[in-house]
């Protein structure tokens, strides 16, 4: 199996078995730790929610996953269903941001961080869109957070994650998007 090295480049290369036996200790650590994350193109054929999207995603050798769950991994978006109606409405803003953002067909780059799944079996991985004959360097999970459309998730409490939802709540209706109407 070959493990894969970080460039000064910032792009993925195959080291040769020599290379690894000739790395001090650490270097091999962090090696293993580089080693789990991959990339995928993929197709997108929907969007659930703001953090979740179907798509199908090309393996490489014609080997195509067709109609995978893949989560954006390290964030939550509020839910669109359940809740509040203010938290729905910040759910829904950020599903919309996706939609306009991944329409259905577009074709994107996951970059996958455990090579397995997560507790509802969906694939984990940042999305970046194509742009050109490439891909965007910021994820849309980045931009996500950034918008305050999503809150960094590592596994804390229901409660922490909806307090932080509760200040992107205001922090939208203070900006107008989130109306009274929609609350």
């Amino acid at each position: 199996m070959a493990i894969l090295g970080h460039t000064s480049t910032h792009l993925w290369r195959p080291l040769a078995s020599w290379q690894v036996l000739a790395a001090p200790v650490d270097e091999i650590a962090a090696l293993h730790l580089e080693a789990i994350m991959y990339t995928y193109k993929a197709q997108i054929s929907r969007i659930i929610d703001g953090d979740s999207v179907v798509c199908d995603i090309d393996c490489g050798f014609d080997i195509v996953l067709n109609n995978q769950n893949v989560r954006l991994y390290a964030i939550d978006t509020a839910e669109t269903r359940g809740g509040t109606v203010e938290t729905k409405a910040l759910g829904n803003l950020a599903k919309d941001y996706l939609k306009n953002e991944l329409p259905e067909g577009c074709t994107v780059l996951l970059r996958t961080y455990i090579d397995k799944r997560g507790k509802f079996g969906r694939v984990l991985a940042s999305i970046y869109k194509q742009e050109g004959d490439g891909f965007q360097t910021r994820s849309l999970n980045t931009a996500l957070l950034d918008m305050r459309l999503a809150v960094e998730y590592h596994g804390q409490s229901k409660a922490e994650v909806m307090a932080q939802h509760l200040e992107n709540v205001k922090y939208h209706q203070q900006l107008g998007n989130i109306t009274q109407t929609d609350s």
